[in-house]
């Protein structure tokens, strides 16, 4: 029986601190407050799956209209 997805890579606070560009001090202080990217505990343990963090950094993205005009149309309905 598999207690965890070996499927997702879990990430450490100092890799999300340095792919995010958010420090590590803010990232503690958003668990403290209950806020912030989603994480996983193992004892002491911080980790944060890999998936989720590229999805909060895909969730930042905005969209230029310059950008838009050189895309096909397909692609652009499609974002």
């Amino acid at each position: 029986k598999k207690f965890i997805d070996t499927d997702h890579q879990f990430i450490n606070e100092v890799k999300v601190s340095d792919m995010t560009g958010i420090s590590v001090a803010t990232l503690k202080k958003h668990r403290w407050l209950g806020r912030g990217l989603p994480y996983h505990k193992f004892g002491r343990s911080v980790l944060y799956l890999e998936a989720e963090v590229l999805n909060y950094l895909d969730q930042l993205k905005v969209q230029t209209q310059s950008f838009k005009k050189q895309q096909p149309a397909a692609e652009v309905d499609s974002a």
